[in-house]
């Protein structure tokens, strides 16, 4: 377990190591006077040391880089508020898995998705958002309004920031205009989920619970700036977290028109119906109002 920094500085700072950052691939940037790759950004300096394997530590809160453009975005945003608008779509294989916006920076480590972090920047990652628009393919038409759409959380200061899940159920949805549908065809075709007849379409309906884990483990009736050494870290990534499935099951949505002759043929039924009754009901008065009068004295 060396430090990181002092194995930076052993191996003679960028100069040493540009050769092996460049033969793991990393983008082009900057050269110095040898032709060596510089790192002169927080960002260039990230991927140098991820690339190298090294552990971030506490390099956002030491790196001349980094303190540079943190104190810079805090001149400018200082009372901005900014956050960030997310739109567009993810093809994803029919297993079970997951979308996040979580903070760190997300590498690959032996095949696996990781954020490196500072835990001490944590706290100041808001996961306040808005859900505008969520869907796992095309509507079809009268189709319900997905539930997580307009969905808005906001977390203030004083609850904190922490992992917030979505568990969201997937149920594969066919929608037909009547006629026959051949399931042969949309196991061979479905794979996009888009149009596959011309009467037909395949999408998802979905249903949702969720789960808010917070970043410290204190009472809540207990002021943030009151937290002793017992707060600590719960184990967590803060973030947002949408968790989805697959059922296995299938809904058939069917619609169907009827004809113009049909209606034509109900109505002229309806119509033979009135009048059967009324002629029923107009011999059955006929007959009574005979009888009255043959009872009636002359």
């Amino acid at each position: 377990g060396a430090d990181p920094s002092s194995a930076w500085e052993e191996r003679g700072g960028e100069e040493a190591s540009a050769r092996s950052l460049e033969a793991r691939g990393l983008p082009s940037r900057r050269r110095n006077q040898e032709g060596d790759p510089c790192c002169n950004t927080c960002q260039e300096l990230t991927e140098a040391y991820g690339a190298m394997g090294w552990s971030l530590g506490g390099l956002k809160n030491k790196a001349e880089q980094c303190i540079r453009e943190k104190n810079t975005r805090q001149d400018i945003s200082a009372d901005a508020k900014e956050g960030c608008n997310l739109a567009g779509m993810l093809l994803v294989n029919k297993v079970a898995g997951n979308f996040h916006v979580a903070v760190g920076e997300a590498v690959v480590r032996d095949g696996r998705h990781i954020h490196l972090f500072d835990p001490e920047e944590a706290e100041a990652f808001n996961i306040s958002h808005t859900v505008h628009r969520l869907s796992f393919g095309d509507p079809y038409p009268g189709m319900p309004t997905n539930p997580l759409d307009g969905r808005v959380r906001y977390f203030d200061e004083e609850n904190g920031t922490g992992l917030l899940q979505y568990f969201v159920h997937i149920i594969p949805t066919i929608y037909s205009q009547g006629g026959h549908v051949d399931y042969t065809e949309i196991n061979n075709q479905a794979d996009d989920g888009q149009v596959i007849t011309s009467d037909a379409l395949l999408t998802n309906q979905f249903s949702y619970t969720e789960r808010f884990r917070p970043l410290f483990d204190r009472p809540k009736t207990e002021r943030r700036d009151s937290m002793t050494p017992r707060h600590a870290f719960t184990p967590i990534l803060p973030g947002v977290f949408f968790i989805y499935d697959i059922s296995p099951f299938m809904i058939e949505v069917t619609y169907a028109s009827t004809p113009l002759s049909h209606l034509l043929t109900k109505l002229c039924a309806i119509a033979g119906g009135v009048v059967t009754v009324a002629g029923v009901l107009d011999a059955a008065l006929h007959r009574g109002l005979s009888v009255m009068s043959r009872q009636l004295p002359s």
